[in-house]
């Protein structure tokens, strides 16, 4: 068995940088909670986050909503996002969006691939209720500072388009690509542009029915 300071990762026994069982981490609202050591080992990558002078592991960037959530799967492997309310309509249907994108930039950063894939497949599912520029709409409040959120949203027009029936042209695609190699927010768009995408979004409920 191997010991408490020690982990094997490939073929190279490495040594932890943890001096205990437990580890203290420490997120962006200033929440704390103490995680197993076998239990974060499981993501190398979260070694990169730790301050041996502060004894923790730092992550930044998630609010208190999606610290529990995150650190409910760190500590029971299972995903717990979408509420009933989701699915009809409520105010918080747009942070509940925003809410998975923001942990599945976490776990693209730190490799922890089904953190990422079941949180992009919960995006997915929301996202899908609503209409290509209803979606960017909301994502103008989103956090698009995170490399990692962009290539997601990306990655979900481009298979979004391909997929559907939406009108929408090429030089729009190419328009929401733009803003995330860019590195620029939805908040950026000209409003004679956002005017368009409005109208667009009429169209589509005069033609599919209101979402």
């Amino acid at each position: 068995m191997e010991s408490q300071d020690a982990r094997m990762f490939g073929n190279f026994l490495i040594k932890s940088p943890y001096p205990r069982s437990t580890v203290k981490v420490i997120f962006g609202d200033n929440s704390i909670y103490w995680i197993s050591v076998d239990l974060l080992e499981r993501y190398p990558k979260c070694r990169l986050s730790y301050d041996a002078h502060r004894g923790a592991v730092k992550l930044n960037w998630l609010n208190k909503t999606q610290t529990a959530a995150f650190v409910g799967y760190l500590r029971n492997g299972t995903w717990t996002s979408r509420k009933p309310e989701d699915w009809d309509g409520s105010p918080h249907y747009y942070n509940r969006i925003q809410h998975c994108l923001s942990v599945h930039g976490l776990a693209l950063d730190y490799e922890m691939v089904e953190l990422a894939r079941l949180t992009f497949e919960d995006f997915t599912k929301m996202a899908d209720r609503l209409s290509i520029f209803g979606l960017v709409e909301m994502l103008r409040e989103a956090n698009w500072t995170l490399q990692s959120n962009q290539t997601a949203l990306a990655e979900y027009f481009t298979q979004r388009v391909s997929m559907s029936e939406e009108t929408i042209t090429e030089a729009q695609i190419a328009s929401f690509k733009s803003e995330t190699s860019a590195s620029r927010t939805f908040a950026n768009i000209a409003l004679g542009e956002m005017g368009e995408m409005k109208h667009k979004l009429q169209q589509y409920e005069e033609k599919y029915g209101p979402l």
